[in-house]
């Protein structure tokens, strides 16, 4: 079980201590410690989440991205995208960059090819789910999301909310349960993703980051509840 370990140096921090140790001091206190499965450290700054899939992205981010997956797509650079619409330039891309149409080309050529094909898809995967395309649209617009911060900007009690749930899911054992905590918890995904598209609409990239660190929670939870079917 992962030690959970504390700098006593910050206000925030000694208030989440007090709030955990209350939650761990139940009968379920082993189980507790289990789920949560997360080391945490601190800064006299923020609260670092480090362990466990937890970071904001499993990503390198940059303030100067390399990539414009929007423009390799040719599609209008928005969080609220046309799926079909994204999915239909894939498929016309690829038919016109896909490598076996042009095994009789020069080999200089083909690797061209292959290279923007690979662009092509890497863009494709990027933007059809809703976390990477909102990690993209940070990035672009120069407020890329660290590896370290989801935790810090969402506080404790959201913290606390992720714990439990990930104990409810835990516990689950049949599956018209596990069927109501993934239609809860897609209700929450949803929710997240309008906001999101709201943030972005306004340019209001601090709340975009925050909801995207959010978002990142709830798939984790979503992915929690496949392994158990």
């Amino acid at each position: 079980i992962t030690v959970i370990q504390f700098v006593m140096n910050n206000t925030i921090i000694r208030n989440f201590r007090r709030r955990l140790g209350s939650k761990l001091s139940s009968p379920f206190f082993p189980k507790r410690r289990q789920i949560l499965g997360t080391m945490f450290e601190t800064t006299p700054w923020r609260l670092v989440q480090v362990e466990n899939g937890y970071s904001s992205s499993s990503r390198k981010s940059s303030n100067s991205p390399s990539k414009d997956y929007f423009q390799i797509m040719n599609i209008k650079r928005s969080f609220d995208i046309s799926q079909d619409e994204l999915k239909a330039t894939y498929k016309k891309l690829m038919n016109q960059y896909h490598p076996d149409r042009h095994t009789l080309k020069p080999k200089t050529e083909q690797d061209m090819v292959a290279e923007e094909a690979t662009k092509i898809t890497q863009s494709y995967e990027a933007l059809q789910d809703d976390h990477e395309r909102a990690l993209h649209l940070l990035e672009l617009g120069g407020m890329p999301m660290e590896d370290t911060i989801s935790g810090a900007i969402l506080g404790q009690e959201f913290l606390m909310e992720v714990m439990e749930l990930r104990e409810e899911v835990d516990c689950a054992t049949a599956g018209d349960e596990l069927d109501r905590l993934r239609a809860d918890n897609k209700e929450r995904m949803d929710d997240t993703c309008e906001k999101l598209g709201e943030a972005f609409a306004q340019n209001d990239l601090s709340e975009a980051k925050r909801l995207t660190a959010m978002l990142q929670y709830w798939k984790r939870i979503d992915e929690r509840i496949n392994e158990k079917r």
